[in-house]
């Protein structure tokens, strides 16, 4: 059981440098040209950083220093951090909010169903606290809304909704 189990934190290792990967690419292709280095910045900060931690995840499976259902757990804690670090930075109306879900879904491969019910919850309220941070504008994401277009017109896609609600 214990060898499923790790050969399911490697599989979930790969599958975050592949995602990895995929999205630092997605961010600089995308970008406007005169953007780009405004986007390289954070989303290469970012990527150091699950790349940082996914050879510290490797050395603690490799070393054995840490029982594994709690490295699982530490992993999915340290994927929503993450995924919540580039919504701040890229706004939730960007690529990074689908990213919770699969969270989730390595949470169920990872994790007892009562843990996964709670990576579950914790992805679901740090998903609407950056949503409601930006909707009330205790942050602006980076790159911030073109001149002449408001934040939420720009990077919220049911804006008018927010609007009809009262939110300016």
């Amino acid at each position: 059981f214990e060898e499923l189990n790790r050969s399911r934190i490697r599989w979930v290792i790969r599958l975050r440098s592949i995602v990895t990967v995929v999205l630092v690419g997605l961010a600089i292709v995308t970008a406007p040209i005169q953007e780009v280095w405004m986007r390289v910045v954070p989303v290469g900060g970012l990527a150091l950083l699950v790349f940082g931690a996914n050879a510290l995840w490797q050395l603690l499976l490799d070393r054995r220093r840490i029982p594994i259902d709690r490295l699982s757990l530490y992993q999915c804690l340290f994927d929503i951090l993450a995924i919540s670090l580039a919504i701040y930075q890229f706004g939730t109306g960007g690529f990074a909010g689908f990213l919770y879900l699969l969270v989730i879904v390595t949470s169920g491969v990872l994790l007892a169903r009562e843990k996964t019910l709670y990576m579950a919850a914790a992805a679901s309220a740090a998903y609407f606290l950056l949503l409601f941070m930006e909707t009330y504008r205790y942050f602006t994401p980076i790159p911030p809304a073109r001149a002449g277009e408001g934040l939420l017109e720009a990077q919220v896609p049911y804006a008018g909704i927010l609007v009809n609600l009262g939110v300016k």
